[in-house]
């Protein structure tokens, strides 16, 4: 393919002075001539700038795919974070699910989600006593003491209520009073607060175990093995 202009003289360019460029004359850019061969071809630079620049000047912004780079990056997080949360999913172990499913927490190394709830708030105030408590009396006492147990624990375990509610049970009715200790007076006193249970008294049951608690000397003596099954029994 021939010259497509006549600026072939030697140390011509397409843009000097007096020069015969028709690819100049016509406005458009050279594309086959011999300076542009040998580099020195000024109008295939400049007429390719200009064009370019009407061609972008042109164009509207809808004719541009731009890029939100915040978005790109939030995207590719948002896809790390599901996909080790779903690795984290598989990982677990059929304890840590049994555990979760149970208490909303796994069995080791983690706090668990912050739990707001009435027996959380409870469990948490009962857990600052020193757990001074009565032995539990026989006879009517005992059997209404372990019926109200029982239901605790079958509400737990059909999920109506949550594990603190068992576990603080015992505490609660069983608190020992600096001031009761005839085995008549303690009767009564079970029996009312068994009763306060029953009418859903729990944070007067939570203060009254407080008070009392309060009140009886700092100094502990060892727990009998009664003691001990029902206190660590939770």
């Amino acid at each position: 393919m021939g010259p497509c202009c006549t600026c072939h003289s030697k140390g011509a360019t397409c843009a000097a002075r007096g020069g015969k460029c028709d690819c100049r004359k016509l406005h458009r850019p050279c594309e086959n001539c011999i300076p542009l061969s040998r580099g020195e071809c000024s109008n295939i630079i400049g007429d390719s700038i200009s064009s370019q620049f009407e061609n972008i000047k042109n164009k509207s912004p809808s004719d541009f795919n731009y890029i939100n780079q915040g978005d790109a990056n939030a995207n590719e997080y948002n896809q790390k974070q599901n996909l080790a949360s779903t690795v984290n999913e598989q990982e677990k172990s059929i304890g840590d699910k049994k555990m979760i499913e149970a208490f909303g927490v796994p069995l080791l190394n983690s706090d668990g989600v912050p739990r707001n709830d009435m027996w959380s708030k409870i469990w948490e105030r009962i857990t600052r006593l020193r757990g001074k408590i009565y032995s539990l009396p026989g006879g009517s006492i005992a059997r209404q003491f372990t019926s109200l147990y029982q239901i605790e624990v079958e509400a737990f375990g059909s999920r109506v209520k949550s594990s603190e509610a068992f576990i603080c049970f015992p505490l609660l009715i069983l608190q020992k009073d600096k001031n009761i200790k005839k085995t008549r007076d303690i009767r009564s006193l079970l029996k009312r607060r068994m009763q306060m249970w029953n009418e859903g008294l729990f944070e007067e049951l939570v203060s009254e175990a407080e008070r009392c608690d309060r009140k009886l000397p700092n100094s502990s003596g060892k727990m009998d093995d009664d003691k001990e099954a029902i206190f660590f029994q939770v």
